[in-house]
């Protein structure tokens, strides 16, 4: 029988509130460090937080999708204490966010296509300054 170990996050202690992006931030923080321990079950708890903003859930919860998959979150998160928004906040964030993506939220079957120009003596060179510009095709 393998144990599995609780680690209690108190958002109101972590964060504060859920209303920033800072805030999410901060959070995002609290549960990779909890996560990391991968016999860790992580109960969130949202005591006295009555609603989070759509900046807070992005940074505290979408990023985590660039570490862990969706699946193991879903096991190893537990959401206590909490209000129907909240819930529906998170839930929105982790299951409509695509998981194909890789850390900079490129997917990762895309093809990047770069062109260089000829420099001086007809030599390929990386241009100064570029930017790219995805576009679906």
């Amino acid at each position: 029988m393998v144990m599995e170990m609780r680690e209690r996050i108190v958002v109101a202690r972590t964060s504060g509130r859920a209303d920033t992006a800072e805030q999410g931030s901060r959070l995002y923080d609290a549960l990779c460090n909890a996560l990391a321990r991968r016999d860790v079950i992580v109960e969130l708890d949202f005591q006295s937080i009555t609603t989070a903003t759509s900046s807070f859930a992005n940074l505290a919860f979408v990023q985590l999708l660039t570490r862990w998959p969706l699946a193991e979150l879903k096991h190893r998160l537990r959401v206590v204490n909490s209000t129907r928004q909240i819930n529906e906040m998170i839930k929105s964030r982790l299951e409509h966010f695509p998981t194909g993506m890789n850390r900079v939220g490129i997917p990762k079957t895309a093809r990047v296509r770069f062109k260089l120009h000829a420099g001086e003596g007809g030599q390929h060179v990386w241009p100064g300054r570029f930017r790219l510009i995805f576009v679906k095709g």
